[in-house]
């Protein structure tokens, strides 16, 4: 296995960066020292697992197309064949184009559709190369879920340029799954071939152009910016948080690294320690259309447009923080939708106001508009927060769009989130409030140390109680959440900010 990265230099014509890096990996059929010692915690001195594959991918733009050419070069006993999955075509914005394959004495492999990918068989069984290339619709991304690739920038989600080895498919498994594996036997690096000019803002261990994805998942679960990015990082609340900006004022970078950095230790004291060790914070230039945001694993992305003020912006700070204040908060997806959407929407505002990020009559404000366009809903006074929920839930099943139909958990879930704090302030004087109830959701643990997870309405009721020493707040959750009627909006806004007065 001594030809594979000599092949691909004579064949790609690559630069000397390449040839000083990526012989090391392939000539010797190891990884390097730098992908051995990069995830202490899984390989140790002793070397990797035995029989572990290693894949290196070396991502070098094409400045003059618009595209991205990427080879994948996998070290290890590859048997009768390899399925490399790639994410399905309509999870895609980019366009993949079909690999070529050789094996390490630059002999061309078979390449066949596979249901989650392309099976790659023949040659020897030492290990082989893939080269495909990526190319987007423009330069710029079309809201935060886009891919754009350009003369200055490439920015996309991972599963947009990479495609992963899968030991349990090559094994001749069936199994249909819709994300990418763990395995902790596959080892990965990352070799980014770039302009010396250019920023990489990457969630990954590493420094200079190679970084160390903990295992085949983490590409996916990533979102890449590498080009004309300022580039800041910080180390707060238990984690390394880089900040990669695309225009916009320069003299803004800092205000925002603060803006974060004050969000995240008030996270911290209401949740406790944050989940992971790193986060990144993108902010690219972007095309109208798309997602406002995008969460993947330790990237959140943020597609402001260029008139975006910050941060006089109020619906920006906003959602900068609900975003950030959603790291403790995984599984979201399982509560009821009124407090996973709703509460964490009251919950940035108030620790908005706490950190004095905005002003006092902002946040009425807000909270007052939120009321307004909760009753300007047309179905406000009839719907329920599960019977929404259940008609969202129909109307996914059969595709048909559902935005303007699933305001009410967010808008009325404010209101009522917001009516729930004063209740428990009242309740315990003003000991305890709606931050130690979502605190403790999250942080509790019952008797056999299973962390709680909120799946239904008596799972909150079941903390309220534990906050408030023993009320499950029966009166209050039959009123506002299994009913229709209006919270009392205006007395707990008053509540609320009087008791916000003096802290």
């Amino acid at each position: 296995m001594t030809n594979i990265a000599y092949m691909a230099v004579q064949r790609r014509n690559q630069t000397c960066f390449l040839l000083a890096i990526i012989p090391v990996v392939f000539m010797t059929g190891l990884p390097s020292s730098t992908v051995i010692s990069s995830n202490p915690g899984r390989r140790d001195e002793a070397g990797p697992p035995q029989g572990a594959w290693h894949v290196t991918y070396l991502v070098r733009p094409s400045l003059e197309n618009g595209s991205v050419g990427i080879t994948a070069v996998l070290v290890g006993d590859i048997g009768s064949g390899v399925v490399w999955r790639h994410a399905g075509i309509r999870s895609r914005r980019s366009t993949q184009s079909r690999p070529e394959a050789q094996d390490g004495f630059g002999q061309a492999l078979r390449v066949a559709v596979h249901p989650q990918g392309w099976t790659i068989t023949g040659g020897s069984g030492g290990g082989m190369q893939l080269s495909y290339e990526v190319t987007a619709p423009g330069p710029e991304p079309v809201g935060a879920g886009g891919v754009g690739i350009g003369s200055e920038a490439v920015y996309a989600p991972g599963k947009e340029l990479f495609i992963i080895p899968d030991p349990a498919l090559s094994g001749g498994s069936s199994t249909s799954r819709d994300e990418p594996f763990r395995r902790a036997d596959v080892i990965v690096e990352v070799i980014f071939d770039v302009p010396i000019s250019w920023r990489i803002v990457v969630p990954w261990e590493g420094y200079g152009r190679s970084y160390h994805p903990t295992d085949p998942s983490a590409l996916w679960s990533s979102v890449l910016a590498v080009g004309d990015f300022r580039r800041q990082s910080i180390e707060v609340a238990g984690m390394i948080v880089t900040a990669g900006i695309q225009g916009r004022r320069p003299s803004l970078d800092s205000t925002f690294i603060e803006v974060a950095r004050r969000v995240l230790l008030a996270g911290q004291q209401i949740f406790g320690a944050p989940v992971g060790s790193r986060l990144t914070i993108l902010l690219p230039e972007v095309a109208v259309g798309g997602e406002p945001t995008l969460r993947l694993g330790a990237s959140l992305a943020l597609a402001w447009h260029r008139e975006v003020e910050f941060p006089e912006d109020v619906g920006a700070l906003h959602q900068l923080a609900r975003e950030l204040l959603r790291l403790w908060q995984s599984d979201t997806h399982t509560a009821p939708h009124w407090f996973a959407e709703g509460a964490t929407d009251y919950l940035a505002w108030l620790v908005l106001l706490r950190e004095n990020l905005i002003e006092r009559e902002s946040f009425r404000q807000q909270l007052l508009m939120t009321e307004q366009r909760y009753l300007a809903h047309p179905r406000a006074g009839e719907w329920t927060f599960s019977q929404e929920e259940a008609r969202s839930a129909e109307l996914a099943e059969t595709g048909t769009g559902t935005q303007a139909l699933t305001s009410l958990a967010r808008t009325r879930g404010v209101v009522v989130a917001l009516t729930l704090d004063a209740t428990i302030a009242r309740l315990t004087g003003g000991e305890r409030r709606l931050t130690d109830l979502m605190g403790m959701i999250y942080r509790w643990s019952s008797s056999t140390g299973a962390p709680v997870v909120v799946t239904r309405n008596a799972d909150i009721m079941a903390v309220c109680a534990a906050v408030t020493g023993g009320d499950y707040l029966d009166d209050f959750f039959q009123r506002l959440v299994f009913s229709t009627e209006p919270p009392p909006t205006a007395a707990a806004l008053a509540d609320i900010m009087s008791r916000e007065e003096g802290r």
